[in-house]
């Protein structure tokens, strides 16, 4: 009972840091007229007009969905590590394997607060292209955005110090909590997780391929 309380706690502790940060960046990054020159590069001006004012009426529907996509999302990763070691023959409860990703996602937050201190105090003129393709020390931070592919940003964008940080992260918590070694935890994180991870990331490349 102890452990669920924990697991609880710590979610609600994650969706709350999740919305500080998200109304954060939005605040104090994300300026009507940067958003504007971002749109109107595809659509005209009257249009792109409308669809700022859109989303700023009904923004704060964004802040309700955090309740309900943290859930799937630390669902999905649990289960792909779940079935990495139902494999190796450990039958490990859900839940410990759940509170484990639920402490990892908490490392999102250093990507969050890396973002809006770069933007506001290194690169003070940017435009919103350079903020959605912002991944700190990533692939991407060494080739020119404009030649890179648009389906092959996601992609390049993940191998990045924040990401590589959660793997090492999700790793030390499961051998802790579950008390194994962490090299045969990071082994299962990587075959696991870095596989589903592996194959969202082919999804995604393909529908971007498919619809562009």
């Amino acid at each position: 009972m102890k452990f669920k309380s924990s697991n609880f706690n710590y979610f609600i502790l994650l969706c709350i840091g999740y919305a500080f940060f998200s109304y954060a960046y939005q605040i104090l990054l994300v300026d009507d007229n940067i958003y504007l020159d971002y749109l109107t590069q595809n659509i005209e001006y009257i249009r792109a007009l409308n669809l700022l004012n859109m989303m700023k009426s009904y923004g704060w529907v964004n802040y309700l969905l955090i309740p309900l996509i943290m859930p799937v999302k630390i669902s999905c990763i649990t289960s792909c590590i779940s079935m990495g070691f139902y494999l190796l023959n450990d039958n490990l409860l859900f839940k410990n394997i759940f509170f484990c990703v639920t402490i990892s996602e908490f490392s999102v937050f250093v990507s969050f607060l890396l973002k809006i201190i770069y933007f506001l105090f290194v690169k003070i003129n940017y435009s919103y292209f350079d903020l959605i393709n912002f991944h700190f020390y990533s692939l991407l931070d060494f080739l020119d955005l404009e030649n890179v592919p648009v389906y092959l940003s996601r992609p390049l964008s993940l191998l990045n110090v924040v990401e590589i940080s959660y793997w090492f992260l999700l790793s030390f918590s499961i051998s802790k909590v579950i008390k194994i070694g962490y090299t045969e935890s990071f082994k299962v994180v990587i075959s696991s997780y870095g596989t589903g991870l592996l194959v969202w990331v082919l999804f995604t490349v393909f529908i971007t391929i498919t619809y562009s």
